[in-house]
Formats: C-alpha cells, structure tokens, sequence
C-alpha cells in the first residue's frame, strides 16, 4: 500500500493530500482545505507587504510641505500622461 493508505493511519481513505512548505510531505501532510488556507494566508502578507513597509517607513519620515507634494503630483501628472509622437501630431494638424 502506499504513503497515504488507511491502514498506515496517515489520512483516511480518499483524503488528498498536499505538500506542505518545500516538499516536507514525510514530515508535515497537509489536507488541501488546510494548503489552501495557508497559501491564501501567504498570499494576503505578499500582497499586503509593500503597503506595510511603505506605513512603517513614512513613520520615519516627515510628511511633505506643499511645495514637495505639489511638484511630486505635477511630476506624476507629466510622467503618466500619453505622449504624442510626431507622426500623431502631424496626423491631427
């Protein structure tokens, strides 16, 4: 029988069963509803990880003076907006 059968006591008989965190299925089997639930878990700490450094770090850190968020926001306007190569600018003349 294999790894997995009823009669070692592993898991009963049906059940799946997923690696745990980098291939330690001889020591940690996990149930899929559990592997699910971590990798969600995981998941929402990737996800959330840039906006939790960037909260920790800007309580470091002064908060802009008006001239500083102005020429960021002007910045940010240049830098996102369409640019228009000659071709186009001729075609709409």
């Amino acid at each position: 029988m294999g790894p997995f059968s009823r009669t070692q006591g592993h898991a009963p008989a049906g059940a799946v069963l997923l690696a745990g965190e980098h291939g330690r299925l001889a020591r940690r089997p996990l149930s899929v509803s559990a592997w699910l639930s971590r990798a969600a878990e995981h998941a929402a700490r990737i996800e959330a990880g840039p906006a939790t450094a960037a909260a920790e770090a800007m309580a470091y850190v002064d908060p802009p003076t008006p001239d500083e968020q102005a020429w960021v926001d002007d910045f940010m306007n240049r830098v996102t907006q369409p640019t228009h190569t000659a071709e186009q600018s001729r075609g709409a003349a």
